[in-house]
């Protein structure tokens, strides 16, 4: 079993390198800069785990980390995310970016046969001072309810992608085409 975990320095990305069969090959993706993660693995001794640095909103980064360990997985568990509720309401752009923009380059350049993504608090909280409508906070969590659904769903995320260009000034957001939709 070939495994991408992404978020893995995380909580949930911690324990679930724990839980994993010693027999899976795992590549782990984590934040750049958490020296912290390293230690982790070493005092845990997990050994089939290939930890990679990879910041998943820098497109070229993420490219080039897929392209060095493979794109081709049989399963994802999709843990990266902002977890601050109280940042993600304070900075709705920033939070936008790290929780979708990633996922989105993600799956840009990976396949997978099954997809696990986790959301962040995000789409329980209610905000007046948001300037990210509702329907993009809960996008990717419809988007992504159930791997078998994805290829439908396409015209959907093609739909909010191009809300979401308008609504972040014109930056540049991922494309996404049917052959890299997870199947």
């Amino acid at each position: 079993m070939r495994v991408l975990i992404t978020g893995a320095a995380g909580f949930l990305g911690r324990n679930a390198l724990l839980a994993v069969p010693r027999s899976w090959q795992v590549v782990a993706l984590y934040r750049p800069g958490n020296a912290n993660f390293l230690t982790f693995m070493e005092a845990h001794q997990l050994h089939h785990v290939q930890a990679v640095a990879c910041d998943l909103t820098d497109k070229h980064q993420v490219e080039q980390v897929i392209g060095r360990v493979g794109g081709s997985f049989d399963s994802c568990l999709a843990l990266a995310s902002n977890t601050s509720i109280p940042g993600s309401i304070e900075r709705p752009i920033q939070d936008l970016t790290a929780n979708v923009i990633g996922l989105l380059h993600m799956l840009q350049c990976c396949s997978f046969d099954h997809f696990v993504y986790l959301s962040s608090g995000t789409v329980y909280v209610r905000s007046t001072t948001s300037s990210i409508s509702r329907p993009a906070l809960y996008m990717l969590d419809w988007l992504v309810a159930s791997d078998r659904h994805l290829p439908s769903r396409l015209p959907y995320l093609t739909q909010s992608q191009s809300w979401l260009q308008s609504s972040t000034s014109g930056r540049s957001l991922p494309t996404i085409k049917q052959s890299s939709v997870p199947r």
